[in-house]
């Protein structure tokens, strides 16, 4: 029986939410893992309980927009934005996509469906990976640090190939338009970075003029209107609203705004929680058909993301262990393929046992890469301690 109504369909999913980290706590497994896993089974492809709706879509995305802002606060821009975490996303983005589209072109699929393949193997999603580091409290090692610098550069780089892909099957491709997207995405970054100080200077007025009034609270406001501005920026000028939000938070790095940093993160784990049972909610298993190209897709999504990875991390002086983990922690793919696999399929150009398996692809590297990162650095922090 299909429930109707966002309210009760949110009820649903923070029940399921708390459920989720009840189970964690009992059987050691990560919240982000099991939350999906509850989501898969409330939606169509067991008990079909909750419609995957606008209303759900946009209240998950906000559990996104707060998450990476949050996650921005603990992130020094100097510290991410390296040469070195560009490589590294690069050639985590090049490889992919190579291995992608070699895959379908053998399998007989053409030029512009090998090429949305590639695409939908490109981006990380920064999200699933960020909310796993917090969570073993792995954030702020230069591990750690390096894969936030790489997938949100990552994500960037995977949103212009989405922009060459699309544009070119819609015969309207342009190395001027491809270009300018990139000066542009370029520019948002450095004019951030530049205005910075005087948004720091906004909030400490704010956070000043609000104690002497004896509003303690009110530079939340204040900082969470800012995290909306800069995704909407991102959006308008074509990148992801994620990356938007954790510029926002990256701005407030070092300020002492202990309300506006609590605030958020009581914010981001509520809607954090929905986004992150939608994404199991959205899958519908029925639709996938089993196949050797299913398996061999899955098979290349992973492998080629921490191959990509890890040695471009190796060849950055990282050792072959954090190398590994850096290679793990960007293969969850996330919003960026669902988005290609949509415009896909709406447009004629791949087909349901495609985008069933793009579907399937998100979501195992999506469930496998956090099991992989918990196993990983539990048995990490049991020798080293950062």
């Amino acid at each position: 029986m299909e429930i109707t109504g966002l309210g009760i369909g949110l009820a649903l999913f923070l029940f399921t939410a708390f459920f989720a980290y009840f189970v964690s706590v009992r059987i050691g497994l990560g919240v982000v893992i099991t939350e999906i896993l509850l989501g898969i089974l409330l939606g169509p492809s067991l008990f079909g309980v909750v419609p995957y709706g606008e209303g759900i879509q946009l209240v998950g995305e906000l559990g996104a927009i707060f998450l990476l802002f949050v996650v921005g606060f603990e992130v020094n821009f100097k510290e991410i934005y390296t040469i070195r975490n560009m490589i590294i996303a690069f050639f985590g983005v090049l490889v992919p996509f190579t291995a992608g589209f070699f895959l379908a072109a053998i399998f007989g699929y053409s030029t512009i469906q090998a090429m949305f393949i590639g695409t939908a193997l490109t981006a990380t999603s920064i999200a699933i990976t960020a909310y796993t580091l917090k969570e073993l409290k792995y954030l702020n090692t230069p591990t750690a640090k390096a894969i936030i610098g790489a997938a949100v550069v990552d994500d960037v780089l995977a949103l212009l190939f989405l922009s060459i892909t699309t544009s070119i099957s819609a015969n309207e491709f342009s190395v001027f338009s491809i270009g300018f997207k990139i000066m542009i995405a370029v520019l948002f970054v450095v004019l951030t970075i530049l205005a910075a100080p005087l948004v720091q200077k906004f909030l400490q007025w704010g956070d000043k003029w609000g104690k002497k009034s004896g509003q303690d609270r009110v530079v939340l406001i204040l900082a969470v209107a800012l995290a909306f501005a800069y995704s909407s920026i991102a959006e308008i000028i074509g990148l992801s609203a994620i990356v938007g939000a954790f510029m926002a938070g990256v701005t407030m790095h070092g300020l002492n705004l202990k309300e506006a940093r609590e605030g958020a993160e009581y914010l981001e784990m509520v809607f954090a929680a929905i986004f992150f049972v939608s994404i199991g909610v959205i899958v519908d298993v029925k639709q996938i058909v089993i196949s050797t190209f299913f398996f061999l897709l899955i098979a290349v999504a992973i492998l080629s993301k921490i191959i990509g990875c890890m040695l471009p991390s190796v060849f950055m002086k990282f050792n072959k262990k954090d190398s590994f983990i850096i290679g793990v922690g960007m293969m969850p793919r996330g919003e960026i393929a669902l988005v290609v696999g949509l415009i896909g399929i709406t447009s004629g150009i791949i087909d349901q046992t495609l985008y069933g398996s793009i579907i399937a692809m998100t979501i195992i590297t999506t469930i496998l890469a956090p099991v992989m990162l918990s196993i990983i650095l539990k048995k990490r922090n049991q020798t080293f301690k950062y």
